[in-house]
């Protein structure tokens, strides 16, 4: 089988050219050039072009002066990627980011609180955390994958949700949720949590097993999911 052509100049540019789907959040289209696995460059590109769409003025003042990149896993080519950008400095000189992009390994840990004061009824703050306790959970299985819920035609949804309180703890305050998938197969992915807070304590515990599907297209992955 021969090679596919070099891609026109018309072509690179959309390639590089990024959908924003959050701030800090952009997806990249791959394309098969005659590799078994996404081409290196390409891969380069998309992340400088991430890095770069997140930084004021970054065609003026704000110009990129380094790269340094690290190819942990092979990408396919019959996915888009996701990048992630952390936007870790802005400085009065330089600005620093870091661009992540699956495939990742199923774990993730995220800070979050309420960003105001709630008063002290411990219900109402085991309720918020109820709440809270569902953000970020099923995602961490699709990772090691190379899919995301953002992708038109990934379907997701919760089967069944557990969670177990174990102290005291205030959601306006920083909590620290640690999560993990030990299993993702047959369309069925399994995340458990861990929320501690700001002294190190686990308040609380979580388990979601949760479909996730691949299909065909935008319009099946919008329809309801059958418990099967």
């Amino acid at each position: 089988m021969s090679p596919a052509p070099e891609p026109v100049v018309s072509e690179l540019i959309e390639l590089l050219s990024l959908e924003r789907l959050e701030d800090n959040l952009f997806r990249g289209q791959s394309r098969d050039i005659g590799t078994k696995y996404v081409f290196g460059g390409q891969v380069l590109g998309q992340a400088l072009s991430a890095a770069q769409a997140t930084v004021d003025g970054s065609s003026g003042e704000r110009r990129a002066h380094s790269l340094h990149a690290y190819f942990l896993r092979a990408g396919n080519i019959e996915a888009p990627i996701v990048y992630e950008v952390d936007r870790t400095r802005d400085g009065g000189s330089f600005s620093v980011r870091r661009v992540t992009a699956p495939k990742r390994p199923p774990f993730q840990q995220v800070w979050f609180r309420l960003s105001e004061p709630v008063g002290d009824s411990p219900e109402l703050h085991r309720a918020l955390l109820a709440y809270a306790s569902d953000f970020q959970l099923l995602g961490t299985a699709t990772y090691p994958h190379g899919i995301s819920y953002y992708q038109p035609n990934v379907q997701m949804a919760s089967l069944d949700h557990a969670l177990w309180f174990h102290r005291p703890f205030r959601a306006d305050d920083w909590l620290l949720y640690s999560i993990d998938s030990p299993s993702a197969s047959s369309s069925r992915g399994l995340a458990r949590g861990q929320i501690f807070d700001r002294q190190g304590r686990l308040v609380a515990s979580t388990a979601q097993e949760g479909l996730i599907r691949v299909v065909p297209d935008a319009e099946a992955a919008s329809a309801v999911p059958a418990k099967d």
